[in-house]
């Protein structure tokens, strides 16, 4: 079954995903902006997969869910270090 805030938060992505669209060319002036594009675009995979895994193959999508966070929480975390990094060297 499909829990309320897991529906919110996919809609919600969705959205981000919109306004990230419109506003691409901006978001090449972001540093390393393809790490936090890329994780960005995890992130949104894992909630996709957490509201299909209610409609078929539980346990697969379960664990593509649950390996989706964890790898876009890892590019997110390299994007921080990355902007940290460049910004001590400027």
């Amino acid at each position: 079954m499909v829990e309320g805030y897991e529906i919110v938060a996919l809609i919600l992505g969705l959205i981000a995903l919109t306004v990230i669209l419109l506003n691409w060319r901006r978001l090449k002036f972001l540093p390393a902006q393809k790490l936090l594009i890329a994780g960005f675009s995890i992130f949104l995979s894992s909630w996709i997969f957490t509201n299909a895994e209610a409609l078929l193959w539980r346990d697969a999508l379960n664990l593509l869910e649950h390996i989706s966070q964890a790898f876009g929480g890892i590019l997110v975390a390299i994007w921080c270090w990355e902007v940290f990094r460049m910004t001590e060297e400027n």
